[in-house]
């Protein structure tokens, strides 16, 4: 009975050892934050920068001056999120370990900027559409030019921040004048207030204005819109 007892305990501290030996050897402690004073990139910069470097225009080029491929930057991703979900799991924190020697594979290196450059291959741009129209019934002349513009209209004592502007020639082409202002979503704050207006010139000349506010893409806003322009 006691050699049984004996061997069960040698058996116990053995299996104890080897489990703590699994055990990551950096410290669990949770790193601290960075500090938020810094504004944070916007996807627009982080792109930008990588789109930048040497051979990047090419998405398909980089990832061979990498030695990868995209099945691969793919495989890649699949294993990091995998080992972060179990480091994560059995509580080892995953952030203080990535860059040791036990750092979760494969680590963040070559692989890590093909994967933003594909990430960046998606547009960084995003619409409001619409079109301007009147109520009068008068024709407009192939002189006629339409300009929208869409605007951070937050602020009313302050001359709004224009986003996006199209102007249009309409070379004959009548009411409803169709448009499309494209802008960076990276620019956009969802506290902040944006409005569409439009204006109608015969050459040099303002013939129609908006008078009514259009507000879009925040706060519940649309980004299809009919515009009304009055005549002045």
């Amino acid at each position: 009975m006691v050699k049984k007892l004996g061997m069960f305990v040698i058996g116990l501290a053995i299996a104890t050892t080897l489990a703590l030996l699994s055990l990551p050897s950096q410290p669990l402690v949770a790193e601290e934050m960075p500090s938020t004073d810094s504004p944070m990139p916007s996807r627009a910069e982080v792109c930008g920068l990588v789109q930048s470097m040497p051979r990047a225009a090419d998405t398909d080029e980089l990832l061979t001056l990498l030695d990868r491929d995209r099945p691969s930057i793919i495989r890649d991703l699949e294993a990091m999120k995998t080992n972060m979900e179990q480091y994560d799991s059995e509580g080892y924190g995953w952030q203080n370990v990535i860059d040791g020697s036990s750092a979760l594979e494969p680590r963040p290196a070559s692989w890590l900027i093909g994967a933003l450059g594909m990430a960046c291959e998606e547009s960084l741009t995003a619409m409001v559409t619409g079109t301007v129209t009147y109520r009068q019934r008068i024709g407009l002349p192939p002189s006629a030019t339409v300009v929208v513009t869409l605007a951070d209209v937050s602020l009313a004592d302050v001359p709004a921040t224009v986003i996006a502007e199209q102007t249009i020639e309409t070379a004959g082409q009548q009411v409803p004048i169709p448009f499309s202002l494209t802008y960076d979503p990276a620019e956009i704050k969802p506290q902040h207030s944006y409005g569409v207006r439009a204006q109608i010139f015969y050459g040099d000349n303002l013939r129609g204005t908006s008078t009514t506010a259009y507000p879009v893409i925040t706060q519940g806003s649309p980004t299809d819109i009919e515009i009304e322009v009055d005549p002045v």
